[in-house]
């Protein structure tokens, strides 16, 4: 039988914490932007919905200096432009088509948190091989796991 230490440790677990906290943070976050900047599209809502945790706790700090809602879509727009260049970077570093890549390290790199992108394009010439993503990715996870 496993206990409470050994059980947090599993997959499904995490998996399962993950996607409560995400959807904690989601109303969270949504009922502070409706304060800052006002209501929001059933689109902008729609876009923070799929916000991971690490990227909803990155919003969560930057909209208390928004003003508008020009703000707000300035910050997605980064997080989306930033993504899509590390995707592509690691694409051409790795040899490897993204269409290609596993889903689940996939999601994790589309999952990252502005900080976490700058951190990853400053390690990415020392990742050649998808396994040295796959461990830079798991480190992650691990480090946000210990801050929680």
């Amino acid at each position: 039988m496993l206990g409470i230490s050994e059980l947090r440790q599993t997959k499904v677990f995490q998996e399962f914490y993950e996607e409560g906290m995400q959807k904690e943070g989601v109303t969270l976050i949504l009922r502070q932007l409706t304060r800052r900047v006002g209501e929001l599209s059933s689109e902008k809502q729609a876009q923070i919905s799929e916000l991971s945790v690490a990227q909803l706790e990155e919003l969560g700090e930057a909209l208390l200096d928004f003003e508008g809602l020009a703000d707000l879509e300035n910050w997605l727009g980064q997080l989306r432009q930033m993504g899509e260049q590390v995707l592509q970077r690691l694409s051409r570093q790795l040899g490897q088509e993204v269409d290609q890549w596993e889903p689940d390290v996939l999601a994790q790199v589309q999952g990252l948190s502005l900080s976490q992108l700058e951190a990853l394009t400053e390690t990415l010439l020392e990742l050649t091989e998808m396994a040295a993503l796959v461990d830079w990715l798991q480190a992650q996870a691990a480090e946000n796991r210990d801050l929680e």
